[in-house]
């Protein structure tokens, strides 16, 4: 091979070096922030509730939950769909540690979650959870029904940042993905302590 082509060679990997592959990373970081951000973006301030209230425990036993460092999820647990998200949400985010789930269930109903994994499991007749769940509020749309519809993500701050009907696969799969882009902050809070 002659000097000439041997130069073009390197030329062409130097370009490859320099130019191309920082484009195309750059590229890449891009649309994956611009996900991010338009997922960010879903997500609002409806208010604040404050999960202490929930708790008959003394300050050191909630302390020691570290609620106030982590999302947290709310729903009124009443059938097995909402049993299966939780599930599905527990098991895709257990090692994260950023997230607690808190179940407002009837007394009459079996203890099938408890037995399979951690939450928060809050025992209450249909006025305790229709008194919370009036606190809490709901989307517009809502029209009163028997059950609470929605699972409700708090921030570490207490702020309701979005409701999610569990009935609504698109829904479902929006509150997965919010809840891994916001878990990972709760997570990295959790081990720095």
């Amino acid at each position: 091979m002659n000097q000439k082509v041997k130069n073009i060679i390197q030329f062409a990997l130097l370009g490859l070096i320099l130019i191309i592959l920082p484009a195309g990373s750059w590229l890449y970081l891009q649309k994956g922030l611009d996900y991010q951000k338009s997922t960010r973006a879903d997500l609002g301030n409806f208010g604040k509730y404050e999960v202490r209230g929930l708790f008959d425990v003394s300050d050191e036993v909630y302390s020691n939950w570290r609620f106030d460092d982590r999302l947290k999820l709310i729903f009124h647990w009443h059938d097995k769909a909402q049993q299966d998200i939780m599930l599905k949400l527990h098991e895709q985010f257990k090692k994260s540690n950023g997230l607690n789930i808190i179940a407002l269930q009837d007394p009459s109903m079996p203890d099938v979650i408890g037995a399979k994994v951690h939450v928060y499991q809050m025992s209450l007749d249909a006025s305790e959870i229709q008194k919370i769940t009036s606190a809490i509020g709901a989307p517009k749309e809502y029209q009163e029904e028997e059950h609470y519809p929605y699972f409700v993500l708090l921030d570490q701050n207490n702020e309701i940042k979005r409701f999610y009907d569990y009935r609504k696969e698109d829904e479902v799969k929006r509150l997965i993905e919010h809840v891994a882009i916001l878990v990972p902050k709760s997570g990295r809070l959790n081990a720095s302590k």
